[in-house]
């Protein structure tokens, strides 16, 4: 009964999620008609049409040559005089323009080919032969095709069987009786003027009144093909019309054969006599497959990005802080159902029974006055934002999407705190320590807060060892450093100083933040690390807070035999302590490398520049994301949903600088992606997409072959810290 109870509450609280993430996507596309988000949106829905334009015009052709094929099928002899009716009665250039031509080849054995001759140049075609010439069992012979005139009188007696791509294509026809597309061909329509790459649709002829129900029935039957050859310029000019063709401010789209994106498979370009002016500007790419009876078109849009509009990064504001609410709700939410789900199983003891209902008036009490704070100031200011956006009335604009921030970045740090709390409460969080230097796992968390600092006029400085090899989890205690350098920002008066340090001392190393803030009373700091006791004041920009991380900081600290205290003075600061086991030379070392000179370390000299990056991502907002830190730096960007799209496009540019991989994607994963390019690519720099709370996700990633990794969400600062690592110069 309990379970079933869980499970319904489970339900509600992804109804919770769901609903906000409704909300939020209405409130953002309602939000981003202004901004350049609508031109990427444009962008989508132009490919598509077109990407269902030419899918609909292959199945039309198809049908054309069904009820050719039909002609046949319902007569016993049909002449050169009704095909020629046939198809003008079809009215095919203004119906549906763009084919070359419309035609059937007859099979021929061997041992009729000499007849077969004869009987054509009695027609009033003295010059007819089947060509090429050779000894062969079987013999096609194209007999009819309209218009029969200009080249294609090059075809006439053209043996298509004979070509190993285009009997491949013949005998799918036949085999299985459907409309089959052959792969890249040269048309024997083709001179040395104006050539164009080609190819060709079949649909079987059987002979009338014999079965057709299995392969071979089919086989024995086929009489012959109808079929249209193809010049894919004409065929995509007759589809598309003028649509964006040698217009290098538009759509620039390419056409490849199959899955293979390179120059060998391109079957049409639509700017292949002038360039698209990329200068410096990014460009964005969509890749859209085309299946048509089995055959495969790869269709590839692309266009320059232009300069993003002004409100595109305040309006990203507002669908982030929607999202982490909707997060934040529904990680609260599931955490209380998990919480009374276990105050119920374990009603025997009174001990636990306290402690669960301590943890319970915990959660009760964020939610009735922690998130009270952030919730009012991101509703309140992105409904200011929304009615100015939409009156194009900017003023005040910055301040108010600041704002919106400030509360964002205070629900995100919430939410990680629950999170992995409620990991090490319900035991899901694994404990998974190695051997690694504490050093640049210091650096890199002090990096996350430089600009949440900057904003007090706070310093933070660091003295710390060359190196510090511990035996710990690396999750746990970045979780430790980030609460407690983030308490220090929150309690040190503007213009203060944080000093982060770590020394070794036996068989342990002292970590500890000071601070030079508000400071915290002697009766006060009894209540910090416990569970049942309310502990929480304003900071010196009257910041709040809940008294969690705290509560984390000390069961990740015990979790490793190790302990956490402070001492404080009131008006003088705070120092927290906790300790590690320290070991001098580690028997595996799995170290994180520093990914800046400093933790400190000024972005405003970025040097970096010109290179070609992969963006692998399944969510559109977490690309559009990825899109704006990284264009200002890079000439070209190409983008992909899946991990399958990855390894094809990596295969056909080997010359991508960076690939930023999301884990999580159809198809196939990032893991695995990355293990296939680093089968032929062990250069390209690859950077995996985590999760902060995604359980050894950063070790994964490393051991599937990639350099390095970055969580999400993600920073501005410690991405250009890692490409600053790879590229700088």
């Amino acid at each position: 009964m309990g379970r079933k109870i869980l499970f319904t509450k489970k339900w509600k609280s992804f109804a919770i999620l769901i609903i906000g993430i409704v909300l939020t996507i209405a409130a953002t596309i309602y939000t981003k008609k202004d901004s350049e988000t609508i031109v990427k949106r444009e962008f989508a829905l132009v490919c598509n049409e077109i990407t269902t334009k030419i899918s609909t015009r292959l199945h039309s052709h198809a049908q054309l040559l069904r009820s050719g094929a039909s002609l046949f099928a319902t007569s016993d002899s049909v002449t050169r005089k009704d095909w020629k009716i046939f198809i003008e009665s079809s009215k095919i250039n203004k119906n549906l323009p763009g084919i070359q031509g419309i035609g059937f080849s007859v099979i021929i054995k061997k041992e009729q080919l000499q007849q077969h001759n004869q009987q054509i140049r009695k027609e009033g075609f003295p010059e007819y032969t089947v060509h090429p010439a050779g000894d062969r069992e079987i013999y096609t012979s194209i007999i009819y095709l309209e218009p029969f005139a200009d080249r294609n009188l090059r075809a006439f007696g053209y043996d298509m069987y004979s070509e190993p791509t285009r009997r491949k294509a013949m005998e799918q026809a036949s085999d299985y009786d459907i409309a089959a597309l052959s792969e890249k061909v040269v048309l024997v329509q083709e001179t040395d003027k104006d050539l164009q790459a080609g190819t060709l649709m079949y649909v079987p002829v059987y002979r009338k009144g014999m079965p057709i129900n299995t392969t071979e029935e089919r086989r024995t039957a086929v009489l012959g093909w109808v079929y249209s050859p193809y010049r894919m310029v004409d065929l995509m000019q007759g589809i598309l019309g003028s649509r964006d063709l040698n217009d290098k401010n538009k759509i620039h789209l390419k056409i490849y054969d199959n899955n293979r994106i390179s120059q060998n498979s391109l079957l049409f370009d639509n700017q292949d006599k002038e360039t698209i002016g990329h200068n410096d500007k990014s460009v964005e790419t969509l890749i859209i497959p085309i299946a048509f009876n089995g055959k495969k078109w790869t269709l590839q849009f692309s266009k320059p990005n232009g300069q993003f509009a002004y409100f595109e990064n305040k309006v990203l504001v507002v669908l982030l802080s929607g999202f982490i609410i909707s997060l934040l709700l529904f990680s609260l939410s599931l955490s209380l159902s998990n919480t009374r789900f276990r105050a119920q199983q374990i009603k025997e003891s009174e001990i636990k029974l306290r402690e669960l209902n301590a943890t319970k008036d915990k959660f009760f009490s964020i939610i009735a006055h922690d998130l009270k704070s952030p919730f009012s100031s991101i509703i309140g200011f992105s409904n200011l934002l929304v009615k100015q956006i939409k009156n194009k009335d900017i003023e005040g604009i910055d301040e108010y999407a600041n704002n919106v921030l400030k509360s964002a970045n205070k629900a995100m740090d919430l939410l990680l705190n629950l999170m992995e709390w409620s990991g090490s409460q319900t035991g899901k969080m694994e404990f998974n320590p190695k051997y690694f230097d504490l050093v640049p796992c210091i650096n890199k968390t002090i990096l996350l807060y430089v600009d949440i600092a900057g904003q007090k006029s706070i310093t933070i400085k660091n003295i710390l060892p060359p190196k510090a090899f511990v035996f710990a989890d690396n999750a746990m205690i970045s979780t430790i450093l980030r609460n407690l350098i983030s308490n220090a920002i929150k309690f040190t008066m503007p213009g203060g100083k944080i000093i982060v340090s770590a020394i070794e001392k036996q068989n342990e190393i002292i970590f500890s933040v000071s601070d030079n803030g508000v400071g915290i009373s002697k009766s006060s700091i009894k209540k910090l690390f416990l569970i049942d006791q309310s502990y929480s004041t304003t900071g010196t920009n009257k910041e709040t807070g809940t008294g969690l991380g705290l509560i984390l900081c000390k069961e990740f600290a015990e979790k490793h035999n190790g302990k956490i205290w402070v001492e404080s003075e009131q008006k003088k600061g705070s120092t927290f302590y906790f300790t590690l086991p320290y070991n001098v030379e580690p028997q595996e070392k799995n170290i994180i490398e520093n990914t800046g000179s400093a933790a400190t370390e000024n972005h405003d000299n970025f040097t970096v520049s010109g290179l070609k990056i992969l963006i692998a991502e399944d969510d559109e907002t977490s690309e559009m994301l990825l899109d704006i830190e990284v264009k200002t730096f890079c000439k070209e960007i190409l983008k992909v949903r899946t991990g399958v799209e990855a390894v094809e496009i990596c295969r056909d540019n080997p010359d991508i600088d960076l690939i930023l991989m999301d884990i999580q994607m159809p198809e196939m994963s990032g893991y695995e992606a990355t293990r296939q390019i680093r089968q032929f690519n062990k250069e390209v720099v690859i950077i995996a997409q985590t999760a902060l709370v995604q359980t050894g996700a950063r070790e994964k990633s490393i051991e599937s072959g990639c350099n390095d990794y970055i969580a999400k969400p993600i920073k501005k600062n410690e991405l250009l810290a890692l490409i600053q690592k790879y590229f700088g110069k």
